[in-house]
C-alpha cells in the first residue's frame, strides 16, 4: 500500500487527501495577500467556504465570448515577438497562428507528442514504463535507465523536454527526472523539495511545484537546481491538488477537498475569489486549452468519483454542459496535445485504460488498438 493510502481503498469509497512573466509584477498587496491590481482584475463576490454540488445551476453569462467558443484570442503584444514560435503566450496564452501554447511557450503542434508514465495498476503495483501518444496511437519506449517505478508523481513541460519529479512506491520519493524523447537521466538536485505528489506547471524558463504530502512550500525548478521561494501568502497544505499554466500565471486548484482558486505570477500567491465554482474534489485532472484551463472529473468529500467538466478564464469558472463525457474517475493523467485536451485512465473502482480528447465543448473517446495497460495515478505531460 503506498502512503497515500490509495489503490484499492479509494475504490471503497476511502478518499485520502508553472517562471517567466512578460513583465515585471509591481502590484501593491492586500491586507489578504492579494495584489490590489489582482482584486480589480478579478470576480470578487461570493463567500470562499460557498461550495456547489454536482449538478448546480450554470455558471452566470461571462462578460466577453470565451477564446474557445468563439473568435481565438489576439496574439500578445506585452513584448517583441510575444506570441510568436518560442516565445512566451503572455496574453491568456495566446499564440499566433497555429501555433498553440504549451509549458507556457508558443510552438507548432506538428511532431508534438504526450508523455506518460507509471501508475499503478490493478494488483496494487507501481510502474516504470514511458508510453508517447501523438494523437492517434500509443507507442511504448524501451528505455534503459528509466525512473523507478512510481504512482502519483509529478510532470511538465520544460523547453524541448519534460520534467519528472517525485511520486511514491514503498516510500515517498524525491528524485528528479528529464526525459528528451529518446532517453531519462537522473538530475542530481540537492536541497530539493522533501515532499511528492504536489501540484507541478510550467510557465516560461521555470517549473513552478506546490504542495503534496509536504508543507505549503513553493519550489521553482530551471532544469539544473531546485530553489525554495519563500512567499507571505499560500494555500493551505494539501494533497491532491492540480495545478496548469495560464498566459503568465499558473492556475491550482483543489486538493484536500476543498474548492478555493490560487493564483501564481512568479513571485507570489493570490487567491481568486469567484462566484461560482467547482465542488471540493481532489486527485482531479486540470490542464491549459487555448485562454483557459480544463478541469475534469476527481473525488469528492464523501469518496464519490466526478466527471464534471469545468473552465477557467482566469476569473470566473463555467460548468460545461457535455451529452456524452468520460465515465466518473479520479487520478486520470491529462495533459494538452495540439488544440486539443487528452485525458488517460485514471480509477473507478478499478484502473481505467481508455483515452477520450476534449475540444472545448466535446468529449470523444479515441479508439486504440493496443493502449497502455489500465492505470491510476500515473502523469503525463506535451513534450514539443
Amino acid at each position: 500500500m503506498s502512503p497515500r493510502l490509495r489503490g484499492p481503498l479509494a475504490w471503497l469509497g476511502a478518499a485520502w487527501l508553472v517562471l517567466s512573466a512578460c513583465g515585471a509584477r509591481t502590484d501593491i498587496l492586500g491586507t489578504d495577500g492579494e495584489s490590489v491590481a489582482d482584486a480589480g482584475r478579478r470576480s470578487v463576490t461570493a463567500p470562499d467556504d460557498a461550495s456547489f454540488p454536482p449538478g448546480d445551476a450554470p455558471s452566470p453569462p461571462r462578460d466577453a465570448p470565451s477564446p474557445l467558443n468563439d473568435a481565438p484570442s489576439p496574439p500578445g503584444d506585452a513584448s517583441p515577438g510575444c506570441g510568436a514560435r518560442g516565445q512566451a503566450c503572455c496574453v491568456d496564452g495566446a499564440c499566433a497562428g497555429a501555433l498553440s501554447c504549451v509549458g507556457g511557450t508558443c510552438t507548432t503542434t506538428a511532431g508534438g507528442t504526450l508523455v506518460l508514465f507509471g501508475g499503478e495498476n490493478a494488483s496494487g503495483a507501481s510502474l516504470n514504463d514511458t508510453w508517447v501518444f501523438d494523437g492517434t496511437t500509443w507507442t511504448e519506449l524501451a528505455i534503459p535507465g528509466s525512473p523507478p517505478a512510481r504512482s502519483y508523481a509529478t510532470m511538465a513541460t520544460l523547453g524541448n523536454e519534460v520534467v519528472l519529479f517525485g511520486g511514491e512506491d514503498s516510500e515517498v520519493l524525491e528524485d528528479t527526472w528529464v526525459f528528451d524523447g529518446t532517453s531519462w537521466r537522473e538530475v542530481s538536485a540537492s536541497n530539493g523539495p522533501a515532499d511528492s505528489s504536489g501540484a507541478m506547471a510550467t510557465l516560461g524558463s521555470e517549473i513552478v511545484l506546490y504542495g503534496g504530502q509536504g508543507p505549503d512550500d513553493t519550489w521553482v525548478f530551471d532544469g539544473t537546481r531546485w530553489s525554495l521561494l519563500a512567499t507571505p501568502v499560500a494555500p493551505s497544505v494539501r494533497l491532491g491538488a492540480s495545478a496548469a499554466t495560464l498566459g503568465s500565471e499558473v492556475i491550482l486548484f483543489g486538493g484536500a477537498d476543498t474548492n478555493d482558486t490560487w493564483a501564481f505570477e512568479g513571485t507570489r500567491w493570490s487567491r481568486v475569489h469567484v462566484t461560482t465554482r467547482p465542488p471540493g474534489r481532489e486527485d482531479n485532472s486540470l490542464a491549459t486549452l487555448g485562454g483557459e484551463v480544463v478541469l475534469f472529473g476527481g473525488s469528492s468529500a464523501l469518496g464519490e468519483n466526478l466527471n464534471d467538466t469545468w473552465t477557467f478564464d482566469g476569473a470566473r469558472w463555467a460548468r460545461v454542459a457535455v451529452a456524452s463525457p468520460p465515465p466518473a474517475r479520479q487520478d486520470a493523467a491529462m495533459a494538452t496535445l495540439g488544440g486539443r485536451v487528452v485525458l488517460f485512465g485514471g480509477g473507478n473502482h478499478g484502473p481505467l485504460d481508455d483515452t477520450w480528447t476534449f475540444d472545448g465543448t466535446t468529449w470523444s473517446q479515441v479508439t486504440v488498438e493496443s493502449p497502455p495497460p489500465a492505470r491510476f495515478g500515473a502523469t503525463m505531460a506535451a513534450l514539443p
